[in-house]
């Protein structure tokens, strides 16, 4: 296997990446979050809101709480490389935590927190990449899900 330094790659590596982001697989996903991380590449998101009806929004859009889906626990960035952020201002919490489990299913990060934040910060950059899964319970119920891909 090659070793790439991400933030050097020449003109066809970085087209070649941009060809198969546009896909909606997982490895789209990975490349959507070199190009956004690395080279500045600004993709729009797919916003899926109560009525079924789809949107597509850039990351750096707010959407609105009469805008969101109560079953969805909210992300971004998604890709994501160090860091995300996990909004909790839709929900009414008594003690929430949050678990974030990889592709098979296995708990790799837990942490309660405090009901009077809106959104936390959860830090990984010991997350190898992969797909994770994130559940957000409230006295030991699931009250959201979500996933994201780190990379």
């Amino acid at each position: 296997m090659n070793d790439y330094v991400l933030d050097v790659l020449n003109e066809t590596q970085v087209l070649t990446l941009d060809s198969i982001s546009l896909n909606r697989t997982q490895a789209a996903y990975m490349a959507q979050g070199i190009l956004s991380y690395y080279y500045g590449y600004e993709f729009l998101i797919p916003i899926e809101f109560p009525d079924t009806t789809l949107e597509y929004r850039s990351r750096k859009e707010k959407i609105e709480n009469k805008d969101r889906n109560p079953n969805t626990l909210y992300l971004a960035p998604n890709p994501v490389h160090e860091s995300v952020d996990i909004s909790l201002s839709q929900y009414n919490l008594i003690n929430p935590e949050i678990q974030i489990l990889d592709g098979q299913g296995r708990l790799v990060y837990t942490q309660r927190i405090s009901n009077s934040h809106s959104t936390v910060s959860i830090g990984l950059r010991e997350l190898n990449p992969s797909l994770y899964f994130v559940i957000l319970r409230d006295q030991g119920m699931i009250v959201s899900k979500s996933k994201f891909i780190k990379y």
